[in-house]
């Protein structure tokens, strides 16, 4: 009966989603999500199987090549093969270095079969995998309260509370600087048009919810939309043929990041790309037409908002689970109508 079960992996938590329109059964993947999660058994020939082993290319034939196999290990092989998740890892290790931030998050293959033992895999549960590190949600319009009771006399009773610290050594980039990557050749791209390249800007820290509410805008308004500023400077002059990934406002690493990208460029465009970049946000700071166009972004947040679809309650996870794990206030997080009233006010205010 399940409409959803999964697994997302970020660089700095884990989630465990499922979802269910039958009462009965939320119970019941309730009880195995929250057992397979604080008490899995982790055997080790399980290991061998989701993670990482050597077999013979013929498992009845010693005589024939070893071959690394494992679930986990080729799901990450196979995720690792485009050459978009490609740019995405060396964009993160580019901007981030040693920073959480900086690792892709799934797993490098190759790091996957050097480093990833079953003691380590043991240990590392041991160690995160406790009440204490983790965040529980639900959402629907199921009782509360059985929920609850349920996670007490299951999990929580089972613990003590056990404070977790992990000793960082990050040192992100403050200087400006100039990456150059290699990746492979994209077949979905034009054979003269195989650069990808970004600009990114490190921002301040903010501490409250709003202040990253209002850099989304901001972002949203230079970006989103085929007549947005940035979209008619570098897409509709033909200057790259879309977007690279990763573009805008990211408020979730370390330090927060403003990046404006495309793909689809010629070597010799690079220069223009960035010159169009930096005119197209100067002019932007005085356009009395593009502040007009505020209030038709604004609408659509809250049309979003309010649109009652199957997933929203997934969507909302996702979304609170950034912020959520860094300590800001849960009910600020939830106020989504409130920052779109003080935006508003701000606007009227110049």
């Amino acid at each position: 009966m399940a409409t959803y079960m999964n697994a997302w992996t970020s660089n700095r938590y884990t989630m465990y989603p499922f979802s269910t329109q039958n009462a009965k059964d939320y119970q019941n993947l309730m009880a195995v999500y929250l057992d397979a999660v604080f008490f899995p058994r982790l055997d080790k020939y399980d290991f061998f199987q989701e993670g990482w082993r050597l077999e013979h290319e013929d498992p009845e034939d010693l005589t024939t090549p070893l071959k690394f196999k494992g679930v986990v290990f080729n799901e990450m092989k196979g995720d690792m093969s485009s050459t978009e998740k490609i740019y995405y890892a060396k964009y993160l290790q580019a901007l981030f270095g040693n920073c959480a931030d900086g690792y892709y998050s799934g797993g490098e293959p190759l790091e996957i079969v050097k480093k990833l033992t079953w003691k380590r895999l043991l240990e590392y549960h041991k160690s995160f995998y406790h009440p204490t590190n983790s965040r529980f949600f639900t959402y629907g319009d199921l009782p509360l309260e059985s929920h609850l009771q349920y996670i007490d006399d299951n999990i929580l009773s089972n613990f003590s509370y056990h404070p977790i610290v992990v000793e960082r050594n990050e040192k992100c980039w403050t200087a400006s600087r100039e990456i150059r990557m290699d990746c492979p050749f994209d077949p979905n791209l034009p054979e003269d048009r195989q650069i990808r390249a970004s600009l990114n800007w490190p921002l301040p820290k903010v501490s409250s919810v709003y202040g990253h509410f209002s850099r989304r805008v901001v972002s949203d308004l230079l970006l989103l939309g085929s007549s947005s500023p940035l979209y008619q400077a570098l897409i509709k002059t033909h200057i790259g043929t879309s977007f690279s990934p990763l573009i805008g406002y990211n408020p979730g690493p370390t330090v927060p990041v403003f990046s404006i990208g495309l793909q689809g460029l010629k070597e010799e465009a690079l220069e223009e790309m960035q010159i169009r970049i930096k005119e197209t946000l100067t002019k932007c700071l005085t356009d009395q037409n593009l502040q007009a166009n505020y209030g038709g972004l604004l609408h659509s947040y809250e049309l979003e908002r309010r649109q009652e679809v199957a997933s929203f309650g997934l969507k909302l996870a996702a979304n609170l689970m950034e912020f959520w794990c860094k300590g800001y206030n849960m009910s600020e997080l939830l106020d989504t109508r409130g920052h779109l009233r003080r935006v508003r006010e701000e606007l009227a205010n110049n």
